[in-house]
């Protein structure tokens, strides 16, 4: 296990640079969650069958590790109790610091969660590989080359569009992609319509739609039945929780540092708290 410290990377091309300094395979390397690229960011990782002394000896750009020890199990997926952040909002408009500890925020996804690609998931979902392909590797909206790549290397390969698709890992993303985008269509429209359960789906292939939160599911899927979808749902939280440290101006510029429950985003936070959401 290590703290890989990065910027200019998220996590998923920060792995793939190491695994490959490393000559192995980057399915050995296990993390807890992914992390932006446009940031300064630290996580801890850990390497399956790895050694110290050739993770010490790596020198890579915007790349640095440290804090290396054994332990008996890799790390999974979801095992993070939160993320802190720091922040410093430059030229911020005066706000009142009571009036931002007293912000109610919807516990939106960060548009960088989707984008695009939840409309690539939701043609893999119609079983529309042709056309998610073709919305993948269109270079004017896409700026994942290293899954565009891979996808498109296949297909000369002779494999099928959906072979192809299901090629790499990052599937799932597209999918994860327009589950998320579901739910923010969804927790947009209770919002508007003055009723927001402390908890709605994520809606996935084990969900089942009732009242009026099913509704406007139904409604915002249209043709989409939650059976349709590879992964499985879950409920989440409507109201973002956050855990505020310090927030303090420095001449012009507005300094945060808070804490967020796993899955919460603060670019969501900042939205609400310049104005924009």
């Amino acid at each position: 296990h290590f703290t890989m410290v990065k910027r200019n990377y998220d996590t998923y091309r920060a792995i793939r640079r190491i695994a490959k300094a490393l000559h192995v395979s980057r399915k050995r390397f296990s993390y807890a969650g992914n992390k932006d690229k446009l940031a300064v960011t630290s996580q801890r990782v850990s390497l399956y069958n790895g050694e110290i002394k050739q993770l010490k000896r790596l020198r890579l750009k915007d790349i640095i590790l440290k804090e290396f020890q054994y332990k008996d199990r890799p790390l999974h997926i979801g095992e993070l109790n939160g993320n802190r952040f720091t922040i410093v909002v430059r030229n911020a408009k005066r706000i009142d610091i009571d009036d931002i500890r007293s912000l109610r925020v919807p516990n939106y996804f960060g548009e960088q969660r989707f984008g695009q690609n939840a409309r690539i998931g939701e043609l893999i979902i119609k079983k529309k590989y042709k056309e998610a392909f073709q919305v993948l590797t269109n270079k004017k909206i896409n700026k994942n080359m290293t899954v565009e790549s891979t996808v498109i290397n296949e297909v000369k390969r002779g494999k099928t569009y959906k072979e192809a698709l299901m090629k790499t890992e990052m599937w799932r993303m597209f999918i994860h992609a327009y589950q998320s985008y579901i739910f923010n269509r969804t927790l947009e429209r209770l919002i508007q319509m003055d009723y927001v359960p402390e908890k709605i789906p994520l809606v996935g292939k084990n969900t089942k739609l009732e009242g009026i939160v099913g509704e406007v599911i139904k409604n915002t899927m249209k043709d989409i039945k939650p059976t349709d979808i590879p992964e499985k749902g879950s409920l989440r939280e409507t109201w973002m929780n956050i855990k505020w440290i310090s927030i303090r101006y420095k001449g012009e510029d507005l300094h945060l540092k808070f804490e967020l429950k796993k899955g919460q985003y603060a670019t969501v936070l900042l939205s609400a708290i310049t104005g924009n959401l």
